[in-house]
């Protein structure tokens, strides 16, 4: 999605989430025919106009980015070096959305930590859907898995199939 940046006088740039921005005039020379809050298409050095989206904030779009996951911390927290794109990376702490899981001092929080170390480690590609950050200014993402010549596989939901989570504010 097109945004103003806050520096260079409100240049417009590509927001590429987790507020990091990429400078349009980069890749465009003429800049006319774009608007803040439209979204584009970026593709193989080219760029495509797509519009302005309709009955959508640009704060409930969701990013996808490929990541390479560095530290399991706990079963639904981990860090990530995120591919933005543009020759552009981001290391960040993910929170896995929509769930918790049990603490490491237990039997239970170990275990969902190993399932999630052994799954991401053995994955072909990992990727992530994110929109917004909590309150430890981690951001919360929904994590998809491919296994060698496997479907992909939505981590958050896994880890409620196995009861090694249970939703965000439950007990």
């Amino acid at each position: 999605i097109l945004a103003k940046t806050g520096s260079d006088e409100g240049e417009l740039a590509l927001d590429l989430g987790f507020s990091i921005y990429f400078r349009l005039s980069e890749v465009v020379q003429d800049l006319s025919e774009f608007k803040e809050g439209e979204l584009v298409l970026f593709e193989e050095k080219e760029i495509e106009l797509l519009g302005r989206p309709r009955g959508v904030k640009s704060e409930d779009l969701l990013y996808t980015y490929k990541i390479r996951v560095t530290r399991v911390l706990d079963g639904d927290t981990l860090e990530a070096v995120i591919d933005l794109g543009f020759g552009i990376t981001t290391t960040q702490v993910l929170r896995l959305r929509g769930i918790d899981c049990p603490e490491l001092v237990s039997k239970e929080g170990k275990e969902a930590k190993a399932l999630v170390e052994g799954l991401l480690k053995s994955s072909s590609e990992i990727l992530i859907k994110t929109s917004k950050s909590d309150k430890y200014d981690r951001y919360l993402a929904d994590i998809y898995f491919t296994v060698p010549k496997g479907q992909p596989i939505y981590l958050n939901n896994l880890l409620l199939q196995d009861n090694l989570a249970v939703k965000a504010g439950e007990s």
